[in-house]
């Protein structure tokens, strides 16, 4: 009797910790950043013994940071620097950015600016009066073994489909694994499905619209990168629609650098009903918050992974993704259609054909990974 064979839906969840092996802020770091320039900002306002307006004011109190100053010019009336830095002092409870605009919508240009600013800061450096991207993260960076985007490129090209789209669901600003993906994908000589058949990205929060080599107008730039984000008031609620249904939908599900936090969760639509199809990273199961999440959820051993970014190209783990694309869900349905059939872990299941001996991950416990960054929360 003839199986019919049903295709593997895939989707891959980044967060923050994806980013953090390039030196990128983690959301809590973020945050951190935003309250230390606010304060640093409101304590030099009040040693020019006057309150602040829009106007010259601004030009004192940024002393040629061009970054503060586009902070402070983000700042419209009627907001005024005292009110923000008071809110932030008296009213600040949440553990991130996101959550915090949530709560105060009336900031969010200024919280979308704080977010913008930390970032690019993160990833561009000033040299000769211009503001150039660092070298590791442009295309002649040579640091091709600790690039986990860029060798990411060659474990899910040769297996793309574009009848079996691979779904990235990223809460990252940045969007750095897709800017990666586009540069490194149509450099082969054999001729590849394209990436936009093969993969589709979503952004629920927003994403910046671009990340040049060299930023020729700094306050421009940043105005223009700040207003692509989606948080308090700005919401892309046909990205959010879009992620929730690829979830629905996913039969693997494969999370990197992302600390489950209930607010994405909820946005997500990922629920305890989905635990089956997850496959987790926590790196060295540092982010005990993620792991009495993952023990809430039932997720087995089998399920996580305790490597950072890198070591997640080397052990399989990413592998497995491209594989199960391979493999579809014929060898699934034989099994499901089969009630005698043996059963197999969901961590065999997800490997589908892979060679055991080669391939075998480590268990969550392994604690090896040297060099990581740990997974703590997402943007």
């Amino acid at each position: 009797m003839a199986v019919t064979a049903l295709p593997t839906k895939r989707s891959i969840i980044i967060g923050a910790g994806a980013s953090k092996p390039y030196d990128l802020p983690l959301a809590s770091e973020l945050l951190k950043k935003a309250c230390d320039r606010v304060a640093r900002l409101d304590a030099r306002r009040l040693a020019m013994t006057r309150d602040f307006y829009v106007g010259n004011e601004v030009y004192e109190l940024a002393q040629g940071d061009n970054l503060s100053m586009a902070f402070l010019t983000s700042i419209k009336i009627p907001l005024t620097l005292e009110r923000v830095a008071r809110t932030f002092r008296e009213h600040l409870v949440q553990q991130n950015l996101d959550d915090f605009v949530r709560d105060h919508p009336s900031l969010t240009g200024v919280v979308s600016m704080l977010i913008t600013i930390n970032l690019i800061a993160s990833m561009y450096g000033q040299k000769d009066g211009m503001w150039q991207l660092r070298s590791e993260l442009q295309k002649s960076a040579w640091k091709i073994e600790t690039d986990w985007m860029r060798r990411f490129v060659g474990i899910i090209r040769p297996m793309a489909s574009a009848n079996n789209k691979l779904s990235i669901i990223s809460f990252n600003y940045d969007a750095l694994l897709e800017r990666s993906m586009r540069m490194y994908w149509a450099g082969s000589e054999f001729k590849y499905t394209t990436l936009d058949e093969s993969v589709e990205f979503v952004y629920p929060h927003g994403r910046f619209s671009e990340l040049p080599e060299r930023i020729n107008n700094l306050e421009v730039y940043l105005t223009e990168q700040a207003a692509q984000l989606k948080v308090g008031e700005q919401r892309d609620q046909a990205a959010r629609d879009r992620a929730k249904e690829i979830i629905k939908d996913s039969t693997r599900i494969f999370s990197v650098g992302f600390s489950f936090s209930d607010n994405n969760l909820q946005l997500l639509g990922l629920g305890e009903d989905k635990a089956s199809a997850l496959f987790v990273q926590n790196h060295k199961n540092e982010d005990v918050r993620l792991t009495r999440k993952l023990d809430q959820y039932h997720i087995s051993s089998n399920q996580r992974d305790g490597g950072d970014m890198n070591s997640l190209v080397q052990n399989g783990f990413l592998r497995t993704i491209a594989f199960s694309a391979m493999r579809g869900s014929l060898t699934g349905a034989a099994f499901t259609s089969r009630p005698d059939a043996p059963k197999r872990t969901a961590w065999s299941a997800a490997r589908g054909a892979l060679p055991r001996d080669r391939h075998r991950l480590p268990p969550a416990s392994a604690n090896h990974h040297a060099g990581a960054n740990k997974t703590v929360p997402e943007h």
